[in-house]
């Protein structure tokens, strides 16, 4: 029959079928394996460029709203100084519970809107009851 490395070079006690299939096997494991990560890849640059496009949109989206709100901004600065980033004005308001006093030319245009009639009266009895 012959020696050891006889045997070792001719493969003489090795299971063909058994090699066979494994090697069929190994072939079919690497490439599954192969379209798999090409599939994983593939996905991979898909969902970074849905990814990337939505981080886009959502920046200039954000970008439109705050140039809008900074433009809103200076407007209301501009109409009310109350809203100054350097200055604060508080204004009081308040009844002191005593009629304002009226002047003469008030009076006589009440009058007036009243009706000439009634400020012809008005008129006549402040001569009378000067003189």
């Amino acid at each position: 029959m012959g020696t050891m490395t006889q045997l070792a070079e001719h493969s003489y006690w090795r299971d063909g079928f058994k090699d066979q299939l494994t090697v069929a096997f190994k072939d079919q494991l690497l490439s599954s394996v192969l379209i798999d990560t090409q599939k994983f890849g593939h996905s991979g640059t898909l969902l970074d460029g849905i990814v990337g496009e939505q981080l886009d949109q959502f920046g200039k989206e954000k970008s439109r709203i705050k140039t809008s709100m900074m433009a809103k901004q200076t407007r209301r600065e501009k109409s009310r100084l109350i809203e100054s980033a350097d200055r604060r004005i508080v204004h009081f308001i308040f009844n002191p519970g005593q009629p304002c006093k009226m002047s003469p030319f008030t009076r006589k245009f009440l009058k007036l809107c009243e009706g000439p009639e009634i400020l012809e009266e008005f008129e006549k009895e402040q001569s009378d009851a000067f003189d």
